[in-house]
């Protein structure tokens, strides 16, 4: 006759428990991402997040199914509908099964085009241009701006 089990150990019931946590936890930090999960490599490290809490909750629900810990089993598999959940919503909007259409990689930039700049030059009154060169135009020397030619002091 073999002798009865007499069940897990409380280190084994507390292992159970800390994977449940872990993946409640992993479960509840993945809807704060702080990335733009659209495309790129925010999109694969997020959909490797959630790979990873699908594998804890695998995990947890296994270990609570060996301890016959049923809350703890309940719990893992809530935790793993929720990962299957939060995959579904990024892959299959990129396979073509959801309405709205994504990809998985980022599309590039347009580049703008290679104009060149073209400088700007005010206008200017077509009066105050002949003012100007009037001014400068003397038959004695040259006017600065103040209008004193260099004749008036004494150069030559």
């Amino acid at each position: 006759m073999r002798p009865r089990s007499t069940g897990p150990s409380p280190r084994q019931q507390w292992g159970v428990w800390g994977r449940v946590a872990g993946g409640v936890a992993l479960g509840i930090a993945l809807t704060q991402w702080p990335y733009r999960a659209e495309c790129g490599w925010s999109l694969y490290a997020y959909v490797a997040a959630v790979a990873v809490l699908l594998v804890v909750a695998g995990w947890a629900a296994l270990a609570a199914w060996r301890a016959h810990n049923g809350p703890a089993h309940a719990i893992a598999l809530i935790v793993g509908f929720w990962g299957i959940v939060l995959s579904a919503e990024q892959i299959l909007p990129r396979v073509g099964y959801a309405a709205e259409a994504r990809t998985w990689t980022c599309q590039a930039a347009p580049v703008p085009s290679a104009r060149p700049m073209t400088p700007v030059v005010p206008a200017l009154p077509a009066d105050s241009l002949a003012d100007t060169a009037a001014a400068a135009d003397t038959t004695t020397g040259t006017a600065d701006s103040t209008g004193v030619t260099d004749t008036a002091i004494g150069r030559p």
